[in-house]
């Protein structure tokens, strides 16, 4: 999951957090305690001299929960025969995910999970990705085949 910082923490302050359902903040702004996937308000807020509370507006954040990695690709080899060229096909293939050939000789992959431009007899990892909500990609793990 990903985290949150109080990048201008101040342990003089007190912060409040709505929901309050035990989010803390701890020493250098570290928040600790949320829920991923939740909506919160943060406050910091001093007590004044003249025993009244000074807070700041609220601050939204949302930490988004821990992204799944991809299934690990299946592929399907068709050996080459007399009349024909070996083929290749992704059985589990979803568009929504990039994927990536090593070597990186041009081979891809197209609609229904076809696979097109390796070189027959090639050894070949392919690995799927996703981009995370946070930027980051996550990766299956890497499917050895060779036509």
């Amino acid at each position: 999951a990903g985290t949150a910082t109080i990048t201008n923490y101040d342990a003089a302050l007190t912060y409040t957090f709505a929901p309050n359902d035990g989010t803390t903040v701890g020493a250098g702004g570290v928040i600790s305690g949320f829920v991923p996937g939740t909506d919160y308000t943060v406050t910091a807020s001093s007590e004044a001299q003249n025993g009244d509370d000074c807070s700041s507006q609220p601050v939204d954040f949302n930490v988004s929960p821990a992204t799944d990695a991809p299934d690990q690709p299946v592929v399907e080899v068709t050996d080459a025969t007399c009349d024909a060229a070996g083929t290749a096909t992704i059985t589990n293939y979803d568009a929504t995910l990039t994927y990536t050939f090593a070597p990186n000789d041009g081979t891809t992959v197209g609609a229904g999970g076809v696979i097109s431009g390796f070189v027959p007899g090639t050894d070949y990892t392919v690995t799927a990705s996703s981009e995370a909500q946070n930027g980051d990609d996550c990766s299956s793990q890497p499917v050895d085949f060779n036509v």
